[in-house]
C-alpha cells in the first residue's frame, strides 16, 4: 500500500482555501500501518509522512505530480498521535513551470497548538493551476 492510500485514509477535509492556501484535516486511527515500526508501544506519527502529506495534498487539490526536491527546513514542535486530528497548512509560490516553493504550517491537538513547520521546494509536472 502506498503513502497515498494510507494518508487517504485519514483524510477528513482536503481544499484550497480563498488564500489559495492548500489546506487538510486528518485523523489517522491508530491501526492505520502509517504508524508502524514508529515506535512500538507509542506510536507517533513519523516525520517522512508529513513530508508525503504535503506531496499528497499538492497532488490533490493541485492535479498535478510532484517530487520533493529540497526540504530547506523542518521542525517538528510535538508529536502527532494516533486518534489526534491534526491540519496543515501549505502556502505555495510557483517560482516557474516546474518548481513550487511551500510553506507548511501544522496544528494538532484539541487546542490546536504548532505541531509542524516545513519549508520546501517541490518539482511539479502538469500543474492544472498556477499559484
Amino acid at each position: 500500500m502506498s503513502y497515498a492510500d494510507l494518508i487517504n485514509q485519514g483524510v477528513k477535509a482536503c481544499s484550497q482555501n480563498v488564500d489559495g492556501e492548500l489546506v487538510a484535516t486528518f485523523c489517522f486511527a491508530p491501526e492505520n500501518k502509517i504508524f508502524d515500526g514508529h515506535f512500538p508501544g507509542n506510536p507517533i506519527l513519523p516525520g517522512i509522512c508529513q513530508l508525503e502529506i504535503v506531496k499528497y495534498m499538492i497532488e490533490r487539490i493541485l492535479a498535478c505530480k510532484c517530487q520533493l526536491q529540497q526540504a530547506s527546513s523542518i521542525k517538528f514542535f510535538q508529536p502527532v498521535l494516533p486518534e489526534q486530528e491534526f491540519t496543515f497548512v501549505v502556502s505555495c509560490k510557483q517560482q516557474d513551470s516546474e518548481l513550487l516553493d511551500i510553506k507548511c504550517k501544522g496544528t494538532a491537538g484539541q487546542n490546536n497548538e504548532k505541531s509542524t513547520e516545513i519549508k520546501a521546494r517541490y518539482k511539479i509536472n502538469g500543474a492544472t493551476q498556477k499559484k
